[in-house]
């Protein structure tokens, strides 16, 4: 199922709340770090001096060191010390403390349903249990939510309500990465300004308003039309209309498995496509070997293209187009195509109907196109789905072969060229990586200069590149 997700600034916000605090901003802060990984503790030092932060206010934990802590582990493990922090000295740093900011190095999750850092901000709300929903204030209209983060919670400390926190994760791949992102807030900070990037929402416009996802999905679209009054360059991003249905996507890319002796080609929501020269031919046949093809979501497709070696207009080819599975929903041309197209005319084309059926459409493990003087087909397996008979009377020239897909990621296992006579004068079988012999066209990042993003997503993809 996609879940909805939301990245801010986090650290921007708490410069902007501490300003008309009584106590200094970086006396409100505490970071967790854990002694059982050294360089979590590293950036937690690393953050303390590059924002002033009292020495005291570094919490070390000693908990266990994979991404994920079960339920008992959390309890003793991180809530229990840090519970023992803050109510020291009759709660002293618990009234203080706003933000807390778990390093690199201190687990992620508990078990598969709850984040760490979710828990730790509504630990002192009542919910010993772990069961959702959490409640939480600012979860309201607009209107009837609390002031402020700093003066709510300062007030609700002063009588004895809960106490709820900000929690702000300094993580990453690697701790090197962590820390940059303290430097990257600071650079922030000083240059940021309306104009510095992009602000990005993801919104599927496919959902009916009896549907729970609706409401979200309008919120977004209308974050969308508040951030571009605000004067903020800014992308809503609508999956109906979008190619193959899809999500902002990341950039396609190929890359060889050895293991695997294939190529792999990455290409979800957009376009790639690979092409090579060969030894001229009048006739010849061009098949792809591929695995582990994948679908993302409709209209999904492949075309295999013989044609002129500098024609770079595609106007003295033949194509073969092929769709996969499942065609229902927002398809738009559902047919398999054969044409031939001379001095950018097309001088004979076919059409072929195709199954909604994945099994018989997907699961292949070839491609064909072939060309004879007065018969084109085309071949899945070894079975032909389509064909023409040529009757233009005008010859090609064949000097070059091409794949191009859209939307559909695969392993790449062989391609080859044959004559009429079945010599191959190309023949790769990726025993090795031959991927420099090809010229790729790839699909460029969807979200470069990101400012903020709001949207929907179904995977964890490199799409966004954030600006400092």
């Amino acid at each position: 199922m996609r879940m909805l997700w939301a990245l801010g600034f986090a650290t921007m916000a708490c410069a902007t709340l501490g300003l008309a605090q009584p106590v200094p901003l970086k006396d409100r802060v505490l970071i967790l770090v854990n002694d059982r990984v050294p360089d979590s503790v590293a950036v937690g030092q690393y953050y303390a001096a590059k924002r002033n932060i009292p020495a005291g206010n570094m919490l070390h934990l000693k908990t266990v060191t994979d991404e994920a802590i079960s339920d008992a582990d959390f309890r003793s493990q991180i809530e229990a010390p840090l519970k023992k922090f803050l109510d020291a000295n009759n709660g002293a740093m618990r009234g203080k403390i706003l933000y807390i900011v778990p390093t690199y190095g201190v687990p992620v999750r508990i078990g598969q349903q709850f984040g760490v850092d979710s828990v730790i901000s509504m630990m002192y709300a009542g919910h010993e249990d772990l069961k959702p929903p959490l409640r939480n204030p600012y979860a309201a209209p607009v209107g009837s939510r609390p002031p402020h983060f700093d003066e709510w919670s300062d007030k609700v400390a002063a009588t004895g309500s809960f106490k709820m926190f900000v929690v702000t994760r300094l993580d990453g791949p690697s701790a090197e990465i962590a820390k940059g992102l303290v430097d990257k807030a600071l650079a922030g900070e000083r240059s940021l300004n309306l104009k510095s990037g992009v602000a990005y929402f993801g919104y599927q416009g496919t959902r009916h308003p009896d549907e729970w996802q609706f409401a979200i999905d309008e919120e977004i679209k209308s974050a969308s039309e508040l951030s571009r009054k605000q004067g903020f360059e800014t992308v809503l991003h609508t999956q109906l209309t979008a190619m193959c249905g899809s999500s902002l996507t990341p950039a396609s890319f190929y890359v060889y498995d050895a293991a695997s002796k294939q190529t792999t080609v990455e290409t979800g929501g957009a376009n790639t496509s690979a092409e090579f020269p060969f030894k001229q031919l009048a006739e010849a046949d061009f098949t792809i070997s591929v695995a582990n093809g994948s679908v993302q979501n409709t209209d999904n497709r492949i075309t295999l293209q013989l044609g002129a070696a500098n024609d770079k207009g595609d106007k003295n080819v033949v194509r073969f187009t092929y769709l996969f599975a499942p065609f229902k929903g927002w398809d738009v041309n559902s047919q398999i195509v054969l044409e031939k197209v001379v001095d950018g005319a097309v001088v004979a084309r076919a059409v072929a109907p195709v199954k909604n059926d994945g099994k018989v459409m997907n699961e292949f493990g070839s491609l064909r196109l072939s060309v004879r003087k007065s018969r084109i087909a085309a071949y899945r397996d070894q079975t032909e789905v389509i064909a023409m008979e040529d009757k233009s009377g005008k010859p090609l020239e064949l000097q070059k072969a091409s794949i191009a897909v859209s939307c559909w990621c695969f392993g790449l296992k062989g391609l080859t060229v044959a004559n009429a006579a079945g010599g191959k004068v190309w023949d790769d079988n990726f025993a090795a990586d031959s991927t420099a012999r090809y010229q790729w066209h790839l699909s460029p990042l969807a979200g470069p200069n990101a400012l903020w993003v709001w949207g929907w997503y179904g995977n964890a993809l490199d799409v966004y590149r954030f600006v400092p």
